[in-house]
């Protein structure tokens, strides 16, 4: 699909490429934590499959802390 072809299906509008180059600019830093923090969770989570005992036990302990 063309980059104006997309830009009228999604937005309604034709964006020049100075505009699309504009809105990624202002994307801050926040921004981007709020939507991985709305995404991934406040707790991280990790699944196992198999026997695991020892040092491997604590190292899957210790990458969901």
């Amino acid at each position: 699909m063309s980059r104006l072809g997309k830009s009228e299906l999604m937005y309604g509008d034709l964006k020049t490429i100075d505009q699309m180059v504009a809105e990624i600019d202002a994307v801050t830093p926040e921004d981007i934590r709020g939507i991985a923090s709305a995404l991934l969770g406040k707790r991280p989570t990790l699944a196992v499959i198999g026997p695991f005992k020892g040092r491997a036990a604590s190292k899957f302990q210790e990458a969901v802390k």
